[in-house]
């Protein structure tokens, strides 16, 4: 699938501004595409530094995914470190062609 990077990285830059929320934008393989501002928060590049950290964050990541594509239906969470994290499916023909996180 080919992607239009400039408008999608537009509308996640105009969320930002309005809500102040880091998104990101993932395929259906659960490949990351685009993200705005930064790929990961401050808090979560000091994590991903430690091997186990950055461990435990794929986990909770590989367990959002699983269960939004189960229940195809946003999943809202509290990783492991405490932050608040939402993974919400991106329907099209009723199958999921991508995440928005």
């Amino acid at each position: 699938m080919e992607y239009d990077f400039t408008k999608i990285q537009s509308l996640l830059k105009d969320f930002y501004n309005l809500t102040g929320i880091k998104t990101c934008i993932y395929d259906n393989e659960e490949n990351e595409i685009c993200y705005y501002p930064e790929k990961f928060t401050p808090y979560c590049s000091l994590l991903r530094k430690n091997p186990k950290m950055d461990e435990r964050c794929k986990k909770c990541d590989e367990k959002a995914f699983a269960t939004c594509k189960k229940t195809r239906s946003q999943y809202v969470y509290t990783c492991h470190a405490g932050l608040i994290e939402c993974v919400s499916p991106i329907l099209y023909d009723n199958k999921i062609i991508g995440f928005v996180v």
